[in-house]
């Protein structure tokens, strides 16, 4: 089981979502984003999963690494590529330094099995990034993120969205975090 993510500064309790995708998509070919990494805790430990287990998966990583209001603003991308670097695994992944709505129109529709939201926290930018990304995941993926019962953002606007396509019978939550099938 990887371990080096467990030195990196960062919040990561949703090893069971990503666990759960590894199991439904790595037995084929499959692309993975990470929309959101910090430093890069929950970044080290799929990479070091993917790697482990010997997967033919592509994963994407996605953010500005510019921080916000939570963390703060400053700069974290000298330490994300550090710790991955230091990890031995930044050649295993693929940054897009950018926000995630911009990042998005880089890829075509239905070319992902699974996406990861875990960026800024406001309703809106939750919002904006669910419909920029839920397009892109292939029928049969699915698309998560973090902090649902923590911040009245995320969770009104998953509920929202989840309410807008009538995909109650594929939400669930787990943890901290909340998932969707498509």
């Amino acid at each position: 089981m990887p371990t080096y993510y467990e030195t990196i500064e960062g919040w990561f309790d949703f090893d069971d979502i990503y666990e759960l995708a590894l199991s439904r998509y790595g037995s084929r070919p499959a692309r993975f984003v990470e929309i959101g990494a910090y430093k890069g805790r929950s970044t080290c430990y799929m990479a070091e999963r993917i790697l482990e287990l010997g997967l033919g998966i592509t994963f994407d990583v996605v953010d500005t690494f510019e921080g916000d209001e939570h963390i703060g603003a400053y700069d974290v991308w000298a330490d994300f590529t550090e710790n991955l670097e230091r990890a031995g695994l930044m050649s295993r992944i693929t940054v897009h330094r950018r926000p995630s709505v911009e990042a998005a129109k880089e890829f075509t529709e239905d070319s992902v099995e699974f996406v990861f939201i875990d960026a800024t926290h406001t309703y809106d930018a939750v919002s904006q990034d669910i419909a920029a990304w839920w397009p892109k995941v292939k029928a049969g993926g699915l698309i998560a993120g973090h902090d649902y019962p923590y911040f009245p953002g995320v969770n009104a606007a998953v509920n929202d969205f989840v309410a807008r396509y009538d995909l109650g019978r594929a939400f669930h939550t787990s943890r901290n975090s909340w998932m969707i099938d498509k």
